[in-house]
């Protein structure tokens, strides 16, 4: 007879255990009973598998097969169903946060270079500064300003919306393709879809401040201190993540990428046109000067040339206000629209 093959089960005596027959190939063994002696049964196994540790130091098998005609298989524990999927060597696979972050925010930037979104946004500023900039001078500089110096930090400001424009039209293709009902249904954090556009954003946003500065170089614009520097710098990425958070909390909800920027590019004409940053205050019709000049451009504008210049008025504080209450305003909608989401 082979080893292999079942070998014939004697009755059990009056009182006795049942014993257990297995079919399993060589290289399994049998486990042994508690107190050392051998079991009685044991695992019946397709492939070369351990047995498990129980209490008091016995081992059974994962399997057990009762021979005995008419007999059925015991229902297994959830914790024995537990260890056995441990056993079967498949861990639960777990990708740290940073990882999934550095993933979607590199696939974002990807498609933005790959699309041509990243070269024009450090292009676009460039383009809109001369179209300004070449009729206006000389008028303005007629009245004493450095036009320069004037006309750059509302360049700045039409970058990060030109930004945020961008930033709704791409959260708007993603929902709409249904790349973020799939990220729902893997292990990946709630927050980090949007963490990886805000990231992918803010690249953006420094191209658009970058290709800003290097045509305002080019005809005269400077920075009077390092200080000043360093807040002009912070304000326009502050202006930019509120407007990027509001433009990408729309563009989730409504899932269609012409509706989105067709809605964002009103709002930033009329901003942009109807503000300080081109003329002052006093070239408006008397009526509407107050909300040219109180409206957040205007004063983000107006403390922009304030840092530029190496002070640091009153504009600073208000624009200030601004991008923290607006920022505070869209990530709470984000989060609205997020749990809304079927």
């Amino acid at each position: 007879m082979s080893p292999d093959t079942d070998a014939p089960t004697p009755p059990a005596a009056d009182g006795a255990a049942p014993r257990f027959t297995a079919s399993a190939p060589a290289g399994v063994a049998a486990a042994p009973a508690s107190g050392g002696a051998a079991a009685g049964g044991v695992a019946s196994a397709s492939s070369c598998v351990a047995a498990e540790p129980v209490a008091g130091g016995a081992h059974v098998g994962l399997e057990a097969v009762d021979s005995r005609p008419g007999s059925a298989a015991a229902p297994a524990s959830p914790a024995s169903a537990s260890r056995g999927a441990a056993v079967a060597g498949r861990p639960e696979l777990r990708i740290p946060a940073g990882l999934q972050w550095k993933a979607l925010s590199g696939r974002t930037i990807r498609a933005a270079l790959r699309e041509g979104d990243l070269p024009f946004g450090f292009a676009a500023p460039m383009i809109f500064f001369l179209c300004f900039y070449v009729p206006l001078r000389r008028s303005m500089e007629a009245g004493g300003l450095d036009y320069a110096q004037y006309l750059l930090p509302v360049i700045v400001l039409q970058g990060m919306f030109f930004t945020a424009m961008s930033a709704g039209d791409r959260a708007a293709r993603d929902t709409f393709s249904g790349m973020g009902t799939r990220l729902r249904s893997m292990p990946v954090r709630p927050w980090l879809p949007m963490a990886a556009r805000m990231s992918a954003n803010l690249v953006r946003a420094v191209a658009a401040l970058a290709g800003t500065l290097v045509i305002g170089h080019v005809f005269g614009f400077q920075f009077h201190d390092f200080a000043g520097a360093v807040g002009f710098l912070l304000l326009a990425l502050a202006f930019a993540a509120a407007v990027v958070v509001g433009a990408d909390t729309l563009g989730v909800a409504t899932g269609k990428p012409e509706i989105g920027a067709s809605a964002l590019l009103a709002p930033q004409l009329l901003l942009i046109m109807m503000s300080t940053g081109f003329v002052p205050a006093e070239a408006f019709p008397g009526w509407i000067q107050p909300f040219v000049r109180d409206q957040p451009v205007s004063q983000a504008a107006a403390a922009l040339r304030g840092l530029a210049d190496g002070e640091f008025p009153t504009a600073v504080a208000i624009a200030a206000v601004w991008c923290g209450g607006l920022i505070v305003l869209f990530a709470a909608l984000s989060v609205l629209v997020e749990r809304r989401r079927p």
